[in-house]
C-alpha cells in the first residue's frame, strides 16, 4: 500500500544525525522538495514542529507522505547532490537551483599548444577561458572563492602562464616569480610541458607532502611575525585539505553506470548517469531460488537481462567475466562489470555501503 500524507508521522529516531540530502515525497511518490543538511535528524525535525513553521513550510509538511534520505560524507557532496536532484526532479517547493545554467565551479586545462589553467562554470560566460578548447576538467568545487584559491595555488606553484595571448615580452607575473616566462623562452617547451603535467597531477589528487611543506612555511612566517604571508599560506592549506577529500556524487564520466552493493540481506543500487548520482534503491536479495548462481549473481542477471547501462560497478561477484558474457547474450551488447580496488569507484561503493547499512537498519 502506498503511503499517504494523512498516515505519515515523523519519527526523528528513523533519521541519522549525519550529513546528506533528503527528498520529501507526496502520496503519489512525486518529489515535493529536495534539501540538504549537515545533521539530517535536526534539519528534518524543524519541518514538523508546528509552532516554528511558516505557511509555506506548513503546506509542505501537510503533503509529505514519505521522506527519503541519501547519506554523504562531506558538505561538498551534499551541495552537489542537492543541486543535481533539484534539476532532475524539479520539485514544486524548491525555488532555487532549478535552472540548467546553475552549476558549480571548475578549473579547466586548455588544449592550446602551451596549455593554461582557467576558471570555468557551466552555462556561464567564461571570460578568462576565452575561445580556447578544453582538454581536462578539475572539480567541481562548491564555491568560487575556494576554486579560485586552489587555482592560484596551482598556477603559482607550477609557474604556468595565465595570458590568453602570449605576449612578446615577459609581464609582471614573471618578475614576481609567479610565471616561468615561457613567452620569452625563459623555460623550454619541454620544461613547460613537464610543469603542466605536475599541475594536472596536483589538481587530480594533491599530495599530502605538499600540505606539510606549506604548513611548515606558514609556521616559519608566523614565527617571524609575517602574519599576512602566514594568513595566505593558511588559506592555501584550507584549499588543499578540502581538495584531498574526494567527492563522488558528480564526476567527469561520459557513460552511464549502476553501482551495486551486494549485502547479506539486500542489494543497494545507485543510479549514476554521465557521472551524476541520481538516486538509490534498496532491492530484495532472493536467496531461495534454485540454480548454481549465487544470490548476487542472480540479482545482476535478472535485473539487467533486458536493459543495462554501459558499466556495472560491483563490490563482489564470483565470476565477473561469465556474468559479462551472459549479459552480452541477453542484451546484445557489451556490459562492462568492474570490481574496483582503488579510486573514485571504490569511494562510490563505500557511499553505497554507508546507505545500505542505514536503510537495512530501519
Amino acid at each position: 500500500m502506498s503511503p499517504t500524507a494523512a498516515s505519515f508521522v515523523f519519527d526523528p529516531s528513523r533519521y541519522p544525525a549525519d550529513p546528506g540530502c533528503y527528498l520529501m515525497k507526496g502520496a503519489a511518490g512525486q518529489v515535493l522538495y529536495v534539501g540538504k543538511a549537515v545533521n539530517l535528524r535536526k534539519r528534518l525535525s524543524s519541518y514538523f514542529r508546528p509552532r516554528s513553521r511558516d505557511r509555506r513550510t506548513a503546506s509542505l509538511a501537510a503533503r509529505v507522505a514519505e521522506v527519503e534520505v541519501i547519506l554523504v560524507r562531506t558538505e561538498v557532496e551534499s551541495l552537489l547532490l542537492e543541486n543535481n536532484l533539484i534539476k532532475l526532479y524539479q520539485p514544486a517547493y524548491n525555488r532555487l537551483l532549478k535552472g540548467e545554467d546553475t552549476g558549480y565551479f571548475y578549473i579547466v586545462l586548455t588544449a592550446e599548444e602551451l596549455p593554461r589553467l582557467a576558471p570555468y562554470r557551466k552555462g556561464r560566460l567564461n571570460q578568462e577561458l576565452g575561445d580556447a578548447p578544453i582538454a581536462q576538467f578539475f572539480g567541481p568545487y562548491a564555491s568560487g572563492p575556494f576554486r579560485d584559491r586552489l587555482l592560484q595555488l596551482a598556477v603559482e606553484a607550477f609557474q604556468l602562464r595565465t595570458c590568453q595571448v602570449l605576449p612578446a615580452r615577459a609581464c609582471l607575473r614573471y618578475h614576481m616569480h609567479k610565471c616561468g616566462g615561457i613567452c620569452e623562452a625563459r623555460v623550454s617547451a619541454a620544461e613547460y610541458a613537464a610543469a603542466v603535467r605536475r599541475a594536472t597531477a596536483f589538481l587530480s589528487k594533491p599530495q599530502p607532502a605538499l600540505l606539510e611543506q606549506i604548513r611548515r612555511e606558514m609556521m616559519a612566517h608566523a614565527d617571524r611575525l609575517e602574519f599576512e604571508i602566514a594568513q595566505r599560506l593558511k588559506e592555501r592549506i584550507e584549499a588543499l585539505e578540502q581538495t584531498l577529500s574526494l567527492q563522488v556524487v558528480e564526476r567527469q564520466v561520459d557513460h552511464d553506470e549502476d553501482v551495486i552493493y551486494i549485502g547479506s540481506e539486500a542489494v543497494l543500487v545507485a543510479t549514476v548517469r554521465r557521472g551524476v548520482l541520481q538516486g538509490l534503491s534498496l532491492c530484495a536479495l532472493d536467496g531461495a531460488q534454485g540454480g548454481a548462481a549465487l544470490p548476487g549473481e542472480r540479482f545482476v542477471l535478472s535485473r539487467y537481462a533486458r536493459r543495462a547501462p554501459e558499466e556495472l560497478i560491483v563490490n563482489e561477484l564470483p565470476d565477473p567475466a561469465a556474468t559479462e558474457q551472459a549479459l552480452r547474450r541477453a542484451t546484445g551488447r557489451r556490459v562492462r562489470i568492474t570490481i574496483p580496488r582503488r579510486g573514485a569507484k571504490v569511494e562510490l561503493l563505500a557511499l553505497c555501503a554507508q546507505n545500505y547499512a542505514y536503510r537495512t537498519s530501519l
